[in-house]
């Protein structure tokens, strides 16, 4: 079960409109900065760093999935 779910995108622009104001590059950065800074010291570290699950919808798994296949290099010849 998840701890915590957050949204990891926004629609800023939809049909060739413009939905919603840009944030500023110095906002982004700070977004960022707190972001990686939330993250378990264990998660962060460059040389064996632990893994960080995900969860995702069984739809969009299913979307990865069929890409990941189209997109394989060609197994065993025979």
């Amino acid at each position: 079960m998840a701890s915590r779910v957050e949204q990891l995108h926004n629609v800023y622009w939809e049909n060739g409109v413009l939905t919603q104001e840009l944030p500023k590059l110095d906002q982004i950065k700070k977004h960022v900065k707190e972001s990686i800074k939330s993250l378990r010291q264990d998660h962060r570290r460059y040389l064996n760093p632990t893994p960080y699950k995900v969860s995702v919808s069984e739809q969009l798994y299913n979307f990865l999935h069929s890409l990941w296949l189209k997109n394989a290099p060609i197994g065993q010849l025979e």
